[in-house]
């Protein structure tokens, strides 16, 4: 577990002063580093894991479709039916949307692309299936 903190410095002068707008900036200003500090430490946190099970993708550069599908394909899927479950939720830094607004685009426009992220939903398919299977033969 990792700590997170915030802190709020006022000098002795300064409290005769305080208002209630002063403290309602300070505490937007401490909520501001509080939510850094948990943003951090969960990346922190979901490096680690993801470094430990082999589920990182390193691009080496910008990111490509090859290394989209390479994450999607790392990645457990649950179905409903025929269809995924869930929405697939990508967090990026923002220097990066632009790239990703490209490939989406990319990616719309290409048959080959759709195919292959066909086949590897299809093959995802296939182990989620093997899984519930192997589920319901358990117990």
């Amino acid at each position: 577990m990792h700590a997170t903190e915030a802190v709020l410095t006022l000098k002795y002068a300064d409290i005769s002063k305080f208002t209630i707008v002063d403290a309602l900036d300070a505490a937007a200003k401490l909520a501001d580093q509080f939510a850094t500090g948990q943003s951090k430490a969960l990346f922190k946190t979901l490096d680690e894991v993801t470094t430990k099970t082999g589920n990182v993708v390193r691009a080496g550069g910008p990111i490509t479709h090859d290394a989209m599908f390479e994450m999607l394909d790392k990645m457990e899927h649950e179905f409903s039916g025929n269809s995924a479950t869930a929405n697939l939720v990508m967090v990026i830094h923002p220097d990066m949307g632009p790239r990703v607004a490209q490939l989406a685009a990319e990616f719309e426009s290409s048959r080959d692309l759709k195919k292959r992220h066909n086949e590897i939903m299809a093959r995802k398919y296939e182990q989620f299936r093997t899984r519930e299977m192997d589920r319901n033969l358990a117990g």
